[in-house]
């Protein structure tokens, strides 16, 4: 009798937490929801399928009939691009999830629209503590690329020197810490009451998101391990490293000098000689070698 009161109590104390979670969580709750994302990990549940059918027919109807990866990389493009470097953080835990959910959160892009010039100019500005003319001889409005955490520009420095600009994007930070709040909570109940939360320890692995996104949004250590990595590939003829412009650096701004590339799975699918490829392959693994 009393472990039924006791299974009974814990059953009540999660639909009470879940309760709670959803009502402070409403968009996040129901993004996961009609694209059935909680089913992903614990198979087919009735009772949740059946109320996202009640709540959200039409949502329900529609994302259902898509393939697993597609509903993964749309519902997690909606919720954010905090979520979607979290989902690729953890696509590498192959400990704790379906391989095909690992192969879907392993799609997801980092790619978000741009933010205007003319703020990339003022947090410049705002960083080197006087007008960015004074530093920079050019500077592109278009940025070469757009994420989740940071924006990258093309400038000319006054001595000719091509190099891009890192920012990181305005308001970031408060947006950070309100997801990982959300993240937080949630962790707690799966640990508290999934039956595997031992073993799935989902604060644990929020709190390695926490620390990751946090160092990634210091650029002074991006600078430090680019310098690092610039220094040891310095003898390596088939490696170009950008070379940081110390001077111009700040917590929030990384400037480097200018390495053209190609996108390594463009690289991939290009029409490159299979022997092309395996020396990139070579190369790359002579890289981790070096830098290990």
């Amino acid at each position: 009798m009393i472990a039924f009161l006791t299974r009974k109590l814990r059953h009540l104390q999660c639909g009470l937490a879940i309760l709670y979670f959803t009502i402070t969580h409403w968009r996040l709750v129901k993004t996961l929801l009609t694209y059935q994302i909680p089913q992903a990990f614990l198979g087919e549940v009735r009772y949740l399928t059946r109320l996202t059918s009640l709540l959200w027919p039409l949502a329900f109807r529609k994302h259902r009939r898509l393939a697993l990866e597609q509903r993964f990389i749309l519902a997690f493009t909606e919720l954010g691009p905090i979520f979607i470097k979290f989902g690729q953080i953890i696509s590498t835990r192959v400990d704790m999830l379906p391989d095909a959910v690992g192969r879907a959160l392993a799609q997801l892009q980092d790619k978000v629209p741009a933010f205007s010039a003319q703020e990339a100019e003022r947090l410049i500005t705002h960083h080197l503590g006087h007008p960015l003319k004074r530093t920079f001889q050019s500077f592109r409005k278009q940025p070469i690329g757009s994420a989740s955490l940071a924006q990258v520009h093309e400038a000319t420095l006054h001595n000719g020197r091509r190099v891009i600009i890192k920012l990181l994007r305005p308001d970031i930070a408060q947006k950070i810490q309100r997801n990982l709040r959300s993240l937080y909570q949630l962790a707690s109940i799966i640990d508290r009451f999934h039956p595997n939360g031992h073993i799935i320890r989902a604060t644990a692995v929020v709190a390695d998101y926490d620390c990751t996104i946090h160092n990634e949004m210091d650029f002074l250590i991006e600078a430090a391990n680019c310098s690092e990595m610039y220094r040891h590939t310095q003898s390596m003829d088939t490696v170009a490293i950008p070379r940081v412009i110390w001077p111009h650096c700040r917590q929030h701004m990384l400037v480097t000098t200018f390495v053209s590339g190609m996108d390594i799975n463009q690289f991939i699918q290009s029409t490159a000689s299979r022997a092309s490829k395996q020396a990139i392959a070579l190369n790359l693994l002579m890289l981790f070698a070096t830098n290990l």
